[in-house]
């Protein structure tokens, strides 16, 4: 589990804020939760800290836009590698997707329990994007292909920038309209010298390519929904052969 954790919970209701408090330390090992009940006192904050790890935001407090608030956040430099949790009543499909193309790694609807609460940290604490410490860079020395459940034969090429445990982040292409969206199921595959290894995944989010001058190539983040024992085992050993390969992320 990650350590040294910082976290920003914006949520009006003191019931909700001690439940979330609550599971940020018990699922996150959160050192420091900070908390805030406005706007004004959430950009306060941000200022205040070097570095924050895991925001998360009650779209509808008073007054506030909450996507808005996002993304004033993510602007500033001690949030600009923050994950972000959005909190809403809202189960509309449209709302998710709005929040997801504002840079927002989880949606929770409210009310909601600490089980609940428990599965979002949980799978968080396995994002690649947010396990900063046990992430590994690969210089893209292995080839990956994806293929969306929904699309049919349609896959696409990409490289693997870095992997965890529980999830990779690669460089592909540009996903066709109708092929890659927040939360579509997905088969990866990895190249491997022995034989490929093919992982059921989530698409969590998508991204600008900053290092690359191909505006026809982004990178995707996956959360890997392997459960069996031996396909966990399998992912484990690609990890520690790729080791003498890797460098700090």
């Amino acid at each position: 589990m990650a350590t040294g954790i910082t976290a920003l919970v914006i949520e009006q209701g003191q019931t909700s804020r001690k439940t979330i408090i609550k599971g940020l330390q018990d699922h996150l090992n959160a050192e420091t939760v900070l908390e805030a009940t406005s706007p004004q006192e959430a950009i306060s904050l941000c200022r205040q800290v070097k570095q924050l790890d895991c925001v998360l935001v009650d779209l509808e407090l008073p007054g506030c836009n909450g996507l808005e608030l996002i993304g004033e956040i993510k602007k500033l430099a001690s949030a600009s590698q923050a994950s972000f949790i959005a909190l809403s009543t809202s189960r509309d499909k449209k709302d998710l997707l709005q929040a997801a193309a504002a840079g927002v790694h989880d949606y929770i609807v409210k009310p909601f329990n600490a089980g609940t609460l428990a599965t979002k940290l949980s799978k968080l604490a396995n994002n690649p994007r947010f396990r900063r410490n046990e992430r590994m860079s690969l210089l893209e020395t292995f080839k990956a292909k994806v293929c969306f459940k929904h699309a049919g034969e349609t896959h696409y090429q990409a490289r693997l920038v870095d992997i965890s445990i529980g999830g990779c982040r690669i460089r592909t292409e540009l996903f066709n309209r109708g092929g890659g969206c927040i939360y579509d199921l997905a088969l990866i595959e990895l190249q491997t010298n022995d034989r490929p290894i093919r992982i059921e995944a989530v698409l969590l989010s998508t991204e600008r390519d900053l290092e690359s001058t191909d505006q026809r190539t982004m990178l995707a983040s996956f959360q890997f929904l392997e459960k069996e024992p031996a396909a966990i085992d399998c992912i484990s050993r690609f990890i520690e052969h790729t080791k003498r390969l890797a460098k700090p992320a």
